[in-house]
């Protein structure tokens, strides 16, 4: 941790929290007074219910033989407590519930309890440009491949200033959750207590001139792990993994996202991250000859390419994204971006077919939605023929960047460069007040794997993958 404490104030790209809302007065002071002025109270939240429908019979190698639905309704509740536009403090409440589960119940579909998602301040440095934000709040890092490695929130503190017009720099530390292909758990038994901290300290350069915006950034993260603390291993098999005890684990990033709107109505959109990941174990186990040190590293790239053409009833757009894949042999390290906390969604069926799965400390899965894929897809978006009333059309692409062995490594539903699918999604959403809309999505989504790789048999991933969703949304 003696590197984390020497750039912890090095890093740190965070997005705060945004809502609208009447004010309600707190108190009055006097001028002059310590803590006089006006204080204010912005409440601002967020209301949806989901219904959706799903018909996946075989596809994915999935568990579902029928039709089946769902429902859930997720909330969130913020408080924006102001003395003025230097200083404030910010606390939010949120809850998922699904539909049918009680809270707090134990089992897979078990929803999480009321929580405090981020209590943070947020106050400008007297009489200079600096801002500071310290506490539990959300931050991302820029553009597309920031989304692929961390989108969530976190303890830490920010600071951000502006050098002139053109640069800034906003940088921090902070404690992230162990979790992702980054920091994968995959043998938390009962007698592997995790104890491991994990810091992190990330830097952006925002660079904006006229019709182009250019934000580099950098990210690096630590684990000291606890003697009972079990393995962390980048993505490893269900078998378990090559580690005793591991002393370290760092993880770097680097990246870009850039945007140029000089040729308006014509937008351009680049991103590009490279990402590593290793341990250094305090005992050598092997696997398979090689040496463990080897076969948990994780080195791997991503990058997505977006252009759009903005109309005065649609904006016609294009995405194309390629994330490395695997070779024949992941067991002696992977070559996909490790990633902390995935968020990417280009579309749909890239958040629900992601390419691969990894398990934190708390038994969850995530999708890891960019890694060992290629994409390519045509969009229609903001379609208005009616007023109040809006349309978004994807017709997308997928296949896999690894090669076809790895399957046997990963398993049947990891798309290998032999796998592919392409998507029709239409999405449509109604303003019924100016709060409230109404939503309706429709998806056909329509695989090519290879059955002859792995365990998948002749049947495998047959039929097509169908989904609609309705869902009411109330934000104020």
């Amino acid at each position: 941790m003696k590197r984390i404490a020497l750039l912890a104030l090095v890093a740190v790209f965070v997005l705060g929290m945004a809502g609208s809302a009447s004010a309600l007065h707190l108190q009055q002071g006097e001028a002059g007074e310590a803590g006089g002025g006006t204080a204010y109270m912005n409440i601002y939240g967020h209301v949806a219910n989901y219904a959706y429908w799903e018909n996946n019979t075989d596809f994915n190698d999935n568990e579902y033989d029928s039709a089946d639905f769902f429902g859930e309704t997720d909330w969130y509740l913020g408080f924006e407590i102001a003395q003025s536009e230097n200083l404030k403090a910010f606390i939010q409440l949120y809850q998922e519930q699904d539909w049918g589960v009680g809270p707090g119940e134990a089992g897979e579909d078990s929803t999480e309890n009321l929580k405090i998602e981020h209590a943070y301040l947020d106050f400008m440095v007297p009489n200079t440009d600096i801002r500071v934000k310290g506490g539990d709040f959300g931050f991302q890092l820029p553009g597309a491949g920031g989304d692929n490695v961390f989108d969530d929130t976190a303890n830490g503190i920010q600071v951000s200033m502006p050098f002139n017009d053109m640069v800034g720099l906003t940088a921090g530390y902070a404690m992230l959750d162990q979790q992702g292909s980054a920091w994968n758990a995959t043998d938390a038994g009962d007698d592997n207590e995790f104890t491991a901290q994990t810091s992190a300290v990330y830097a952006v350069l925002p660079i904006t001139m006229d019709g182009v915006a250019f934000n580099p950034y950098f990210m690096f993260a630590e684990s000291d792990i606890g003697e009972e603390s079990g393995s962390l291993v980048p993505f490893y098999d269900e078998d378990g993994s090559p580690f005793g005890e591991i002393d370290d684990h760092t993880a770097y990033w680097y990246g870009f996202n850039g945007q140029v709107t000089m040729f308006d109505p014509i937008t351009i959109g680049a991103d590009f991250i490279y990402g590593t990941s290793s341990v250094e174990t305090k005992d050598n186990f092997t696997v398979e000859g090689e040496d463990a040190e080897d076969a948990a590293e994780r080195a791997g790239w991503f990058t997505q390419i977006t252009a759009d053409y903005k109309m005065d009833m649609f904006t016609p757009g294009v995405v194309f994204f390629y994330g490395s894949g695997d070779d024949d042999d992941p067991s002696d390290g992977s070559e996909m971006l490790p990633t902390v906390v995935s968020n990417y969604k280009p579309f749909n069926a890239v958040d629900d077919f992601g390419n691969g799965y990894v398990t934190n400390a708390d038994g969850d899965t995530q999708a890891e939605v960019g890694a060992g894929l290629w994409a390519l897809a045509f969009q229609l978006k903001d379609i208005s023929f009616i007023e109040k009333l809006s349309h978004d059309l994807t017709i997308g692409y997928v296949a896999g960047t690894s090669d076809k062995e790895a399957a046997d490594f990963y398993g049947d539903s990891f798309m290998t460069e032999e796998d592919s699918m392409w998507t029709v999604e239409f999405d449509n959403s109604y303003q019924v007040y100016e709060n409230l809309s109404a939503g309706l999505f429709f998806a056909y989504t329509k695989a090519d794997y290879d059955e002859d790789l792995g365990d998948r048999g002749d049947d495998f991933a047959d039929d097509a993958y169908t989904t609609m969703e309705a869902s009411l949304s109330y934000s104020f």
